[in-house]
C-alpha cells in the first residue's frame, strides 16, 4: 500500500485504498470492485492487468461480472499473443512493453543489483527497504 501510494502521488486520478485489508479472504476481485463501487457511488473503477492474467482470466471467480461491469485494461508482456478482439468491456493497451518482471526486481535486490530504470524512482527505495532480505 505504502509503494502504491509513493507510486501514484501526485496523479489525481488515482488513490491507493486498504479497502481489501478488511475484506473476508480468500479476497476476490469482484468482491472488491463491488464494494468499491458501493462505497463511492460516485467514482468509475476499472481493472488494469497485464497480458499474462487475461490468458488465465476465464478462471477468475465470477469474471462475467467484471467484463460486464468495469472496463478492463490490458497491458502487453514480453512474448505474449494476445487476441487482436478479445470482446466484452476488455481494452488491449498499446504500451510499450516492460522487459522486466517483477520477479527479476525482487532477484536484483536480494543480490544488490541496481533497479534505477526498472521501477519508478519514487518507490526504489521502499523496493529496495521491502525486498532486500529476501
Amino acid at each position: 500500500l505504502e509503494m502504491v501510494g509513493a507510486a501514484i502521488a501526485g496523479d489525481a486520478r488515482m488513490c491507493a485504498n486498504d479497502i481489501e485489508f478488511s475484506m473476508p479472504r480468500p479476497s476476490y476481485t469482484y468482491q472488491t470492485l463491488r464494494v468499491l463501487k458501493e462505497s463511492y457511488l460516485v467514482r468509475k473503477f476499472a481493472l488494469i492487468m497485464g497480458g499474462d492474467n487475461l490468458q488465465r482470466f476465464h478462471h477468475w471467480k465470477n469474471f462475467q461480472e467484471i467484463i460486464a461491469d468495469y472496463s478492463v485494461f490490458v497491458y502487453p508482456r514480453p512474448g505474449m499473443v494476445l487476441p487482436e478482439t478479445p470482446g466484452g468491456n476488455i481494452v488491449l493497451v498499446n504500451a510499450p512493453e516492460m522487459p522486466v518482471s517483477s520477479t527479476e526486481i525482487r532477484r536484483k535486490v536480494s543480490d544488490g543489483a541496481d533497479i534505477t530504470g526498472d521501477v519508478p524512482e519514487a518507490i526504489a527505495g521502499l523496493v529496495r527497504r521491502y525486498y532486500g532480505n529476501l
